[in-house]
């Protein structure tokens, strides 16, 4: 159960119940942001889809439709890797932060 909710078998037994429970929690945000993100782009699709086939000459920009694709730079390959490390980073660091409290947790116990 553990390995469908997105939490890899090795990592499984080295977990709290906490910090399980903690994963588990965040790859359900995760997916449930991921649908909800797949939706929006349905339904928007399902509008152009409308506008193209009623009435072409009323179709927005796809910049109106899609603001936020014209607001970000194109990135190199190198500067998606470093943005990439930088958010694992992160990761690791809160990982590790929640991982000691739990230690400390454990231990006044």
């Amino acid at each position: 159960m553990a390995v469908e909710k997105g939490i890899p078998s090795d990592a499984f037994w080295g977990l709290t119940l906490e910090e399980l429970n903690i994963q588990i929690e965040a790859n359900q945000r995760i997916n449930e942001r991921e649908a909800l993100l797949k939706a929006n782009f349905d339904y928007r699709l399902a509008q152009m889809m409308a506008y193209a086939f009623n009435s072409p000459e009323k179709m927005p920009d796809f910049d109106k439709v899609y603001a936020f694709a014209s607001q970000e730079p194109e990135l190199t390959e190198e500067e998606k890797f470093a943005l990439e490390l930088e958010r694992d980073k992160e990761i690791m660091m809160n990982t590790i932060s929640m991982m000691k409290a739990t230690q400390q947790r454990n231990n006044k116990e």
